[in-house]
């Protein structure tokens, strides 16, 4: 599937599975730390994993890496899971325009994107 067929399935969709579609929000590289994403372990019914103590259960092995940005505009917290570490093409002070799946997380003020994420020169 092309780049192009993605994207337009990507805009035709509405909601996955409880996730918001983002397209194209500006943001800026303030230079925070990257770090590793590990994603929440689900059943076979997609039901999260609990341990013995009630808390959900993360996977041992990493799926990509999560870069943190501001907003342009809002100066809101967006984090955007990407499969390789990118912060060394990221410059500084830099925009940047993400597309992708998430969640938008308002008492955080913070919008999380984890799947199909997509960063690119602004």
């Amino acid at each position: 599937m092309s780049q192009i067929e993605k994207l337009q399935q990507l805009q035709a969709r509405k909601s996955v599975a409880k996730k918001d579609i983002f397209k194209d929000i500006i943001v800026v590289n303030l230079g925070i730390k990257t770090s590793l994403h590990f994603p929440t372990m689900r059943d076979s019914n997609g039901r999260k994993i609990l341990d013995s103590d009630g808390k959900v259960k993360k996977s041992d092995v990493s799926d990509g890496v999560t870069h943190t940005f501001s907003e342009f505009g809002t100066g809101k917290i967006v984090k955007i899971v990407y499969r390789n570490d990118v912060s060394s093409k990221l410059e500084l002070l830099k925009a940047y325009r993400v597309s992708g799946l998430g969640y938008d997380i308002k008492n955080s003020n913070m919008i999380f994107i984890d799947e199909e994420s997509k960063l690119e020169n602004f």
